[in-house]
């Protein structure tokens, strides 16, 4: 096909593509005007097949080199290395900001996939912010102990992370950053590989919304439903859980020697070791409707050949495991995952409802004592409060009564 075109007014000369002449047609009539005008047709027809076979070689260039995500993120990585930041003397940046960084990148591939970045769109990044809004801290326990990333990913896509655990709106907002980083400053404005950037117009408000707590009746049809179940790890964990107001990871983290008796009061407890905060540590009375379901007989079940420094729960390696399987009760007992105020049920309302039902009966210093919190309100006079005894937070545990309401 012909390279370029060359025309004088009773000649049309075309070229090959080395630059050598390819044809040569001469119009000489004898007639100027009908020369130039056979000429002209001539010239127009030729420059219309070079168009069109331009525009065939072009769209075919376009999809060969079109450019991955991963592609893109990889390059966007070579080039936030070597550029100076303004008004720095370091050039890059830190190990520790380009691991945070670069883990926002790999969320964003899991959640939409590796595609063409002409094709990622404002969904898709709206879609990935709300996986983060979601995601847990991941420099705290269980999170830290599990280190595929699409774990937690799954886990912030069903909204299975409490809202203890999740990371901060800075973190989210910081997330944003990084992807207009990516898209608006390098793709867009660096290697002009993109028109616009798909978080262009975005606005990033992150605000946690508290777990919903579960009424007296959702309590009393949990407490049937898992009574119920067949002995296991989910059963024992859920139920703890409803009688304890224990976080999940308290729960899922018990040994076989964290079950002890209390000869003063005649009780069997807990006994938390350590948790997401010093004041985690603490004694939980065990209800006695958890005994009469048989608690520990199962625990004596599961301690046979075990040496009592192990776990008590063995079942799974994570306790995310725990919500998704209580999100299926919930379907089951058609209990809705929404509050009328928009807030989630989840494996966490279950301590709401432990802690606002004790609430009404006990005072707040002993419930925070038994369910993990920091005294508040203290002042000065927590320095001289010892630690209470078991009898002291019986109460606490005793007026939980799910089955009688």
């Amino acid at each position: 096909m012909a390279k370029s075109i060359q025309m004088g007014f009773t000649e049309v000369l075309t070229f090959g593509d080395n630059g050598k002449l390819k044809t040569s047609i001469k119009y000489d009539s004898g007639n100027d005007e009908t020369d130039r005008t056979s000429a002209l047709k001539h010239s127009l027809e030729l420059e219309k097949l070079n168009v069109q076979q331009r525009a065939t070689n072009e769209s075919v260039e376009l999809e060969e080199v079109g450019m991955k995500l991963s592609e893109a993120i990889e390059a966007y990585k070579k080039w936030r290395e070597k550029i100076k930041p303004v008004g720095s003397k370091i050039r890059g940046i830190t190990n520790k900001v380009a691991q945070s960084r670069y883990s926002n990148f790999n969320i964003l591939l899991l959640v939409i996939g590796d595609k063409d970045v002409n094709t990622v769109s404002k969904s898709d990044i709206k879609k990935t912010m709300t996986v983060i809004e979601n995601m847990p801290r991941r420099n705290i326990k269980p999170y830290c102990q599990n280190k595929d990333l699409s774990v937690w990913v799954e886990a912030a896509s069903n909204r299975q992370i409490p809202d203890e655990d999740l990371i901060s709106s800075k973190s989210v907002k910081e997330a944003f950053k990084d992807y207009q980083s990516l898209f608006s400053t390098f793709l867009v404005n660096s290697e002009f590989i993109l028109d616009t950037s798909p978080t262009s117009g975005l606005k990033v408000t992150s605000q946690s919304m508290s777990y919903a707590t579960f009424s007296s009746k959702q309590m009393n049809s949990i407490v049937h439903y898992w009574e119920e179940q067949q002995d296991s790890d989910y059963k024992w964990i859920t139920l703890l859980a409803v009688y304890t107001g224990a976080r999940r990871g308290d729960i899922f983290n018990l040994k076989l020697s964290s079950i002890k008796f209390d000869g003063s009061c005649n009780r069997y407890y807990l006994f938390i070791e350590e948790g997401k905060t010093d004041a985690a540590r603490r004694k939980i009375p065990i209800h006695q409707k958890l005994i009469n379901m048989g608690f520990l007989e199962y625990v004596e079940q599961k301690s046979d050949g075990v040496p009592l420094e192990s776990k008590l729960f063995r079942a799974f390696k994570t306790d995310c495991y725990i919500t998704t399987r209580f999100a299926a009760s919930l379907e089951s007992l058609s209990i809705d995952k929404l509050s009328d105020e928009k807030r989630r049920r989840s494996f966490h309302s279950l301590r709401h409802a432990m802690i606002t039902e004790s609430l009404k009966y006990n005072e707040m210093h002993l419930v925070q004592r038994v369910v993990g919190h920091e005294l508040s309100e203290a002042g000065i006079t927590r320095k001289y409060t010892g630690e209470f005894e078991l009898k002291n937070y019986l109460g606490v545990i005793d007026c939980l009564d799910w089955l009688d309401n």
